[in-house]
């Protein structure tokens, strides 16, 4: 979340852009598509470009049991000079508009598919944020509530790497959106070829596994979260089929380690079949899908870009069956598929429906 090239010195000051940060207020819906999750994608894209900025870089996303959610990165912390008078003016990026995206008619869209703003929106749709800044320079923190600095910059001690953290928690407004999905998170920041993200979820203990999906270009593991039950300490049954990581589908039993690497002890009879379209399809064309799998006592599911497309379907349907639908659709949808847990790492049949009933 820092300032990604040559630093110099600028005029900052500490004025607040009242009016900007109540015209996001006063329109959540458009600043804070989907809910929180959003939120989370403005706070990370500045992690990302201090990433790109300094030939890769890592990033923790932290979702807290009280709806807080925490963002820290190992960057070089947010720009921060002193004045003449010795005192620490930090850049406002929480609290004016970053001219680069916010209003801008060719601003990039985050991994969700709507357009960056920058972060003041997270400022201005947060309860409270707290902003934690390490640098060269000094350490400080500072916080905000409902958008406004409460406190000026606290110095703090520098006792760790430079970096940036933000925690924030969400307006209710905001939140009443719809809940963070560890999966959309992960599946919308697995692309990065600069910043390995990782999500610690500490809402619950049990509600989901993190599968090994395969390595990033920066040659960090890429891993999947999905629905789990728990069922012993170390064994899951899966409740949603992945579309990144391959070898199990929903209702699958599995063994997990702590690598991400999985043995399935027992199969639950559905094929996972992950679906690739070049350009997201529109609402007619994924119902389309949906029906179709429907009479094969399906499950058609996708995060909300439609990046890509994941089919549960029971193996009692039949291949034929399946693999007929599935072709017809990418064929007219301009999409490639595969199956999920029908092939080893060889191509070979893994042959486990011969055994289930």
């Amino acid at each position: 979340m820092g300032t990604p090239g040559p630093e110099t010195t600028h005029d900052w000051t500490s004025q607040v852009d009242v009016d900007h940060l109540a015209g996001i207020r006063a329109a959540p819906e458009l600043f804070a598509p989907g809910g929180a999750g959003h939120l989370i994608l403005e706070v990370v894209a500045y992690a990302e470009e201090e990433a790109e900025a300094n030939g890769g870089g890592r990033c923790s996303i932290t979702l807290h049991a009280d709806g807080s959610v925490t963002v820290s990165d190992g960057g070089r912390g947010t720009a921060t000079v002193v004045d003449g008078q010795g005192r620490a003016v930090k850049k406002p990026v929480m609290v004016s508009r970053d001219l680069r995206f916010f209003d801008a008619p060719d601003a990039p869209c985050l991994p969700d598919g709507h357009p960056r703003r920058g972060i003041s929106v997270v400022a201005a749709l947060s309860e409270w944020l707290v902003h934690t800044n390490r640098r060269a320079n000094g350490s400080w923190t500072q916080r905000y509530e409902h958008a406004l600095p409460v406190t000026d910059l606290v110095p703090i001690a520098a006792d760790g790497p430079t970096g940036t953290e933000v925690h924030f928690r969400p307006a209710e407004v905001v939140r009443a959106m719809g809940a963070v999905q560890v999966d959309e998170l992960l599946r919308w920041t697995v692309s990065s070829p600069h910043l390995s993200v990782e999500v610690n979820d500490l809402r619950t203990h049990d509600g989901h596994v993190r599968l090994l999906a395969g390595t990033k270009a920066s040659g960090e593991p890429a891993y999947e979260v999905v629905p789990a039950v728990r069922i012993s300490e170390t064994e899951y049954e899966i409740l949603g089929s992945p579309g990144l990581a391959t070898g199990c589908a929903a209702g699958d039993r599995v063994r997990m380690f702590d690598d991400g690497t999985f043995e399935i002890l027992t199969r639950g009879g559905n094929v996972c079949v992950a679906i690739y379209p070049r350009t997201p399809p529109d609402d007619s064309a994924f119902a389309h899908l949906q029906d179709a799998f429907e009479k094969l006592a399906g499950l058609v599911e996708a995060p909300h870009d439609k990046r890509f497309i994941v089919v549960t379907v029971p193996v009692g349907a039949g291949f034929p069956a399946i693999q007929s639908v599935v072709a017809e659709w990418t064929s007219g949808n301009n999409a490639e598929w595969y199956y999920g847990n029908v092939y080893d790492e060889d191509d070979r049949p893994l042959g486990w429906w011969e055994s289930v009933s």
